[in-house]
C-alpha cells in the first residue's frame, strides 16, 4: 500500500483525505491511501524519516509546519523559495523536495472561471500564510496593481517587502480597505473572517461591490460566506474556497503520481462531506487554507 499524508496540528478534520482518496478510487489506484497525521514541530523528524525511508510517498503540511520543515529539506521549488513556505513534500530518489501549491491553486481556481490576472487590479485581504503564497503567485502574472490590506499595516508591509522585485505592490491597513476595494477588479479574502465560528466579518462596505468585480473567499465552511452572498447579490462573479482547495490538492496529486486527478470527483467528495446537518452547520471543521 502506497501511503500519502497530510500532517499538522490540529489536523483530524482536514478535507484533504476526502478528496485525495476519492481521486485514487476514480483512477483505480487501489494501492494508494491518503491519511491524516497529528504532528507538531518537535515531531517533524519522524515524518521526514518516513518519507526518506519510502514508507510515505508524499505529504501535505498545514500551519504551523509550513516554515518549520524547510531546514529538513534538500531542495525547494522556486515558488516555495519565493514565499518561504512549503505545503507539499515530494520524495525524488535520495532528494526530498519542498513545494507550495496554495498560490498556484488560487490562480488555477481563478483561471477555471476565465479570470486573467494580467493588467488587473487585485486586492488581497490578509497577510498570513495563505496570503503569502497567493500574493507571490499573483505578482508573477503581471497585475497592474496588487493591494495587500491587513488589520495591522506592518504585517502587510512585511509581506510587501518580500515582493520588492515588483513595483506594483501597495500594502495598506484596515482603513485603506474600501479605497482599494473601489479600485480593484479582483478581490480575494485570505482571512478567517466570515468562517463559521469566527467573531467577525470582512469589514468592507458591501455597497462597493458590483458586477464589474470578481470576489473570491478562500474560506470553505460555510461555502457561501456573507462576503460571497453580498457579492453575488451585487452581480459580482463569486468563487468559493473549495475551488482553491481542490486545485491546490490536484497540483500536489500530480506532483506525486504524475497523473491528472478528476477535479469534479474531488470537489463532489468534499461537498458530500460538508453536507449541512440539522443545526444548520456543516460537518467540516478545518475550513480555511493556510
Amino acid at each position: 500500500m502506497r501511503m500519502f499524508l497530510v500532517a499538522g496540528n490540529p489536523i483530524s478534520h482536514s478535507m484533504s483525505p476526502v478528496m485525495h482518496n476519492a481521486a485514487f478510487r476514480e483512477l483505480g489506484l487501489d494501492d494508494c491511501t491518503y491519511q491524516s497525521m497529528e504532528l507538531d514541530k518537535e515531531s517533524l523528524p519522524s515524518l521526514i524519516s518516513l518519507l526518506r525511508e519510502g514508507k510515505v510517498m508524499g505529504a501535505n503540511l498545514t500551519t504551523p509546519l509550513k516554515e518549520a520543515v524547510i531546514p529538513y529539506l534538500d531542495k525547494l521549488s522556486q515558488d516555495a523559495t519565493s514565499c518561504g513556505s512549503v505545503n507539499t513534500l515530494i520524495p525524488n530518489g535520495d532528494i526530498l523536495i519542498g513545494d507550495t501549491t496554495d498560490g498556484e491553486g488560487c490562480v488555477k481556481a481563478l483561471s477555471s472561471k476565465g479570470i486573467n490576472l494580467m493588467r488587473k487590479r487585485v486586492l488581497v485581504i490578509g497577510a498570513g500564510g495563505a496570503a503569502k503564497a497567493i500574493t507571490h503567485s499573483i505578482a508573477k502574472r503581471g497585475p497592474k496593481k496588487l493591494y495587500i490590506v491587513n488589520r495591522t499595516v506592518d504585517r502587510a508591509e512585511r509581506l510587501a517587502e518580500t515582493l520588492k522585485a515588483y513595483d506594483n505592490i501597495s500594502p495598506r491597513g484596515w482603513k485603506g480597505l474600501d479605497h482599494c476595494l473601489e479600485r480593484s477588479n479582483i478581490v480575494i479574502n485570505c482571512t478567517t473572517l466570515g468562517m463559521s465560528g469566527s467573531n467577525g466579518e470582512v469589514p468592507i462596505s458591501m455597497d462597493k461591490l458590483d458586477s464589474s468585480k470578481v470576489v473570491m473567499d478562500i474560506v470553505y465552511e460555510p461555502l457561501r460566506t456573507r462576503l460571497l452572498k453580498e457579492a453575488e447579490d451585487a452581480g459580482s462573479l463569486t468563487i468559493d474556497g473549495l475551488d482553491m482547495l481542490v486545485h491546490q490538492g490536484a497540483i500536489s496529486f500530480e506532483r506525486w503520481t504524475g497523473l491528472k486527478p478528476p477535479l469534479d470527483v474531488m470537489r463532489s467528495a468534499i461537498e458530500d462531506k460538508l453536507m449541512v446537518i440539522p443545526n444548520g452547520r456543516s460537518t467540516g471543521i478545518n475550513r480555511v487554507h493556510g
